[in-house]
């Protein structure tokens, strides 16, 4: 695989569907089941907490749980303190971008609600220009103002997906990491 691109996953996390079916020591996995999105050829699932990468070309599947215990192929990873940190570190921030994205993508969607109200006011505004003492210079004010107030509000949230970006980056740094350092992820080749 080409590097695992958070960037890509941060645009399309905001459809998370469960996927998989998990065991205490091993787990099975459908790449089929609750597919979430993909990134290059990589499905990327999350369920209860749990992150789920499947590599369609390869048929290899990595699994993270809520514990941080690792598994490649459904047989579960022992791992030295140091491989424990960055698979913890990346269970983490994969976990903080998609709940950041999801929460960017909702306050956008209220934006753009808040821009259709725009609208519907300005239409309401031709009719005020019926009334004695406003004119198309008044009308064209309070359209100012409130496109404003909205411009103020997207850049404050693309100061959010900014910083999101930066977010998405470390995680995409930590799971690069993590397949150089640890031997079953190297195995799989998905760099």
């Amino acid at each position: 695989m080409k590097r695992l691109s958070i960037l890509v996953v941060i645009l399309t996390a905001l459809l998370i569907i469960p996927a998989g079916a998990l065991a205490e020591e091993s787990y099975s996995y459908s790449p089929f089941e609750g597919h979430t999105f993909q990134v290059d050829e990589i499905s990327v699932n999350i369920d209860d907490g749990d992150i789920l990468l499947y590599n369609e070309v390869t048929d290899d599947d990595v699994m993270i749980n809520e514990e941080y215990e690792l598994f490649v192929n459904g047989t579960k990873i022992p791992l030295t303190p140091e491989q424990q940190v960055e698979v913890q570190l990346f269970h983490e921030q994969t976990h903080k971008v998609i709940a950041e994205a999801i929460n960017i993508g909702i306050e956008g969607g209220k934006i753009g609600l808040a821009g259709a109200g725009l609208g519907l006011k300005a239409v309401a505004g031709v009719f005020k220009l019926l009334l004695p003492g406003y004119d198309g210079d008044d009308l064209e004010e309070d359209m100012e103002r409130e496109a404003e107030k909205l411009e103020k509000k997207a850049e404050v949230l693309e100061s959010r997906a900014d910083k999101l970006e930066e977010l998405a980056q470390d995680a995409e740094d930590t799971f690069n990491n993590m397949l150089e350092d640890i031997p079953a992820l190297a195995e799989l080749n998905w760099d």
